[in-house]
C-alpha cells in the first residue's frame, strides 16, 4: 500500500466536520482542532490542473474561516514540487509527525499481554482524553465533532487502572475500515507512565479489531515523543513515511 493510499484511509478515519475537496486535493477546517483537521492533502494531481489557481483556492477555503493556509505533505504529495513551491511563495515548514504500520499475521496480537478495552460513551471518552492530555476545554467541541462524523465502526478505548478500577489509566480512539485500523489520541496517564499500559492497550485494541477482520494497523506519532516510538517499536510498528506541514504566514 502506497502513501496516497494510506492517506486516503486516514482522511476517512478522521473527518473534520468541512472538508472541501479542491480539484484532487482535501482541504479540511475543523475549528482549529489539531493542525492536521485544519490542513490540506494534496492527493492527485492531473496533466493540465493549473496550480496558481489551485493554491489561490485553499487560501481562500482557510481564510474564510479565519485561518491561514497550510499543507499537509509527504513524499508522494501531488504535484511531486509542491513543497519546493509552496516554500518559495514563503510558506514555512513546521514539523509534523511519523506514520508507521504494522501488519498482524495468524495467531496476533498476543492477547497474554491485551487488557479487554472499555468502550466508552463518547462525551466520557473525551473528557477523559482531555483531562489525561491536559487539551484545552475550549476544543474538546471540535474534538467532538470530528469523533462523531466517523462513520466506520470507532472503539473509544479506554482500560483502567490496576489498583483503581474506577481510574482511567490510558485511553485510544481506534476507527476500523475493512482490514485496517487506525489508532489515534493514545494517552497515559501522566504517573502511571512506563508500567506497561500502553503496550496492553495498543494489544486489547488489536485485539478488538483483529476479531472483526482487520489485519493491518497504522498510527501517527510526532517524531520527538521518543518513549511512545520505543514502545511502538517494540510492538512490531515500521515507519511507512513522514509528513510535515507548509504554513502560510
Amino acid at each position: 500500500m502506497n502513501e496516497m493510499q494510506l492517506e486516503q484511509i486516514a482522511l476517512r478515519a478522521w473527518p473534520a466536520p468541512h472538508i472541501r475537496p479542491i480539484g484532487g486535493w482535501i482541504a479540511q477546517f475543523a475549528y482549529g482542532h489539531t493542525r492536521r483537521a485544519n490542513s490540506v492533502t494534496a492527493l492527485e494531481w492531473h496533466t493540465g490542473d493549473d496550480l496558481e489557481q489551485r493554491i489561490a483556492e485553499v487560501e481562500r477555503f482557510y481564510s474564510e474561516h479565519g485561518l491561514p493556509a497550510v499543507f499537509r505533505l509527504t513524499h508522494g504529495s501531488q504535484p511531486a514540487q509542491l513543497d519546493a513551491i509552496l516554500a518559495q511563495r514563503g510558506y514555512e515548514r513546521r514539523a509534523g509527525a511519523l506514520v508507521l504500520q504494522r501488519s498482524m499475521t495468524a495467531g496476533e496480537p498476543d492477547l497474554s499481554q491485551a487488557a479487554e478495552p472499555h468502550d466508552l460513551p463518547l462525551a466520557t471518552w473525551i473528557s477523559t482524553f482531555s483531562r489525561l492530555h491536559q487539551s484545552d476545554p475550549a476544543e474538546q467541541i471540535a474534538h467532538q465533532q470530528i469523533l462523531a462524523a466517523i462513520a466506520m465502526p470507532r472503539l473509544n478505548a479506554a482500560i483502567m487502572a490496576d489498583d483503581a478500577p474506577d481510574q482511567v489509566a490510558a485511553c485510544a480512539i481506534a476507527v476500523l475500515d475493512g482490514i485496517h485500523v487506525g489508532v489515534f489520541d493514545v494517552v497515559t496517564e501522566s504517573p502511571l507512565r512506563a508500567r506497561g499500559y500502553g503496550r496492553r492497550l495498543m494489544h486489547g485494541i488489536m485485539a478488538w479489531a483483529a476479531r472483526r477482520g482487520a489485519s493491518h494497523t497504522y498510527l501517527q506519532v510526532v517524531e520527538t515523543n521518543l518513549p511512545a516510538r520505543r514502545l511502538y517499536a517494540s510492538l512490531g510498528f515500521s515507519e511507512a513515511y513522514p509528513y510535515w506541514y507548509r504554513v502560510r504566514i
